[in-house]
């Protein structure tokens, strides 16, 4: 008899046992589950012998069932039942605007309640995509462009500071090029097509005036009139080169905008010349 009572409390204990290290690795997956980033526990029970858990999961976190140590595993059976859901922390939803939106290289996305902002060099058809698509990140609201600059643009303002700061020049009273205009001539259509090129990209409407100028020596009217027949050739050599005339316009400024004031003979030559603006012009 007091074998079987003996050989009844050795196996009380060892049940106790375990069922309380049981108990203790079950305890120590729930901390870790409520601990995890993106993972929520809703309710948990036991049946048949089997611990059970239900929650949410970002798709972004951590498998739960990698939280169950194998030591846990030996002493516990667990099933876990989880629904997808995009969590808040910022950690998921950066990382989730990076996946989506893919930025090239030189742009950082940084998130800050719930706008995400952009900021580097990018092409623009990738910050037109960022602005449409960045609020329908999960977690993000707003999208914030301002620190972005457009690789097209940042050409383009290159491209026509070039254009406005090129003269081609001609001999005196007549609209016939000064030896020597070939080279610039040639950089004067490269420049306008790469204007007309970026500005299709970018959607920008523009328009570029040819002015015809003079030196102040004859009569207005007459200088007016060369001036004009100036701007007709530097015209004529850029549509047909093949820049789209509907670009172009012309006028003939005479002496009334001097390129130069007219200290030196070299100064009178630079104002017998043609010199370009862009304007750009305001969707209606």
């Amino acid at each position: 008899l007091i074998l079987l009572f003996a050989t009844l409390i050795a196996g009380l204990g060892f049940w106790g046992i375990k069922a309380y290290s049981a108990h203790r690795a079950w305890a120590g997956f729930l901390d870790r589950l409520e601990r995890e980033k993106g993972l929520i526990v809703i309710g948990t029970d036991k049946k048949n012998g089997r611990y059970r858990v239900r929650g949410l999961a970002d798709s972004l976190a951590r498998d739960p069932a990698s939280l169950l140590t194998e030591s846990d595993r030996k002493k516990i059976r667990v099933s876990g039942h989880w629904q997808t859901f995009y969590s808040l922390d910022p950690a998921f939803v950066i990382q989730r605007a990076n996946d989506i939106l893919s930025p090239p290289p030189g742009v950082t996305l940084s998130v800050s309640d719930q706008v995400v902002r952009a900021t580097g060099r990018a092409p623009q058809d990738w910050i037109r995509l960022f602005m449409a698509r960045a609020p329908a990140v999960p977690g993000i609201v707003g999208a914030d462009g301002t620190g972005l600059e457009s690789i097209e643009k940042q050409a383009l303002d290159t491209a026509v500071s070039r254009l406005t700061s090129l003269r081609i020049l001609f001999k005196n009273n007549t609209s016939q090029f000064v030896d020597g205009q070939e080279a610039v001539l040639e950089q004067l259509v490269g420049t306008v097509q790469t204007i007309a090129g970026l500005q299709q990209r970018l959607n920008t409407p523009f328009s570029i005036t040819v002015m015809g100028h003079t030196d102040s020596y004859g009569s207005e009217k007459h200088n007016l009139e060369l001036s004009r027949k100036r701007a007709e050739v530097i015209l004529n050599h850029l549509v047909v080169a093949g820049i789209n005339p509907a670009l172009l316009t012309l006028t003939g400024v005479g002496p009334r905008m001097l390129l130069k004031n007219e200290d030196t003979e070299e100064d009178r030559a630079y104002n017998r010349a043609v010199s370009f603006k862009i304007f750009y012009i305001e969707p209606r």
